[in-house]
């Protein structure tokens, strides 16, 4: 079994969510929706169970 995730940048991460990366952003600052990872170049990289759960989260 393999320990890689499936991670998106946040242009995809806030595209599956219906977002701008401008929310995504507020929303790390604000401690809602937190990087998974974020690169050495500042990337940030999100996981698909990460948007997932938040969607679900969000539609409640």
């Amino acid at each position: 079994m393999s320990d890689t995730k499936m991670l998106f940048r946040s242009g995809e991460a806030a595209r599956r969510i219906g977002v701008s990366k401008i929310a995504l952003i507020d929303w790390e600052r604000r401690g809602i929706l937190i990087p998974e990872r974020k690169t050495i170049g500042g990337h940030r990289l999100y996981s698909n169970e990460q948007i997932e759960t938040f969607i679900k989260e969000r539609m409640k």
